[in-house]
């Protein structure tokens, strides 16, 4: 998106809060879903405008979706991806994107993630399957076995298919930036 979106005034929200919501929404975006980007009025405009439940608060619904890359990330990031018809993520419908109140910003979210939504989806990717060998490596070494790159586990099994040499996931990945201005 090149340029800031115009947004109207509502009964409930007024066009320079649409203005702020959208400003954090793609700073959040843009910092990997880092919770110090995920404003109160980000938070506020998913939970009543966007078909979100609350979870609780801000850090429980962050935890949710953000805390362990899940299932519900996957389902987040295809709200949003304008690639896709906008589900929503909980509630399975597409009337949060046209309304009632905050249509005009929830399609501008919706086109806004487009230039993130990709590389996010592959960064959550990765760090599930680091996530993954890192289980499978504790797991065989609790049973005093190592998981070899292209080693089969026995003549009946197919490889173990590890191709990551790393033998631990990175630290502090999830907090890192994936885009720069």
């Amino acid at each position: 998106m090149n340029a800031a979106p115009i947004f109207a005034d509502e009964q409930f929200m007024s066009a320079q809060e649409k203005a702020t919501v959208f400003r954090a929404w793609i700073g959040f975006l843009k910092n990997r879903f880092a919770y110090q980007q995920f404003t109160n009025a980000l938070y506020e405009h998913l939970t009543l405008h966007c078909s979100f439940i609350a979870h609780y608060n801000r850090a429980g619904f962050h935890e949710f979706y953000f805390g362990k890359v899940s299932p519900s990330t996957f389902r987040f990031l295809d709200q949003f991806d304008p690639r896709k018809p906008g589900i929503s993520a909980e509630l399975g419908a597409t009337y949060w994107i046209n309304g009632p109140t905050g249509g005009d910003l929830n399609r501008a979210m919706r086109e806004g993630a487009g230039p993130y939504v990709a590389k996010l989806r592959e960064a959550c990717l990765l760090e599930m399957k680091q996530r993954d060998l890192a289980a499978a490596r504790a797991l065989a070494g609790k049973y005093g076995l190592v998981l070899a790159e292209g080693q089969p586990t026995s003549t009946n099994h197919a490889p173990t298919g590890i191709t990551e040499s790393r033998t631990s996931a990175p630290t502090a990945a999830h907090q890192q930036p994936l885009f720069s201005d």
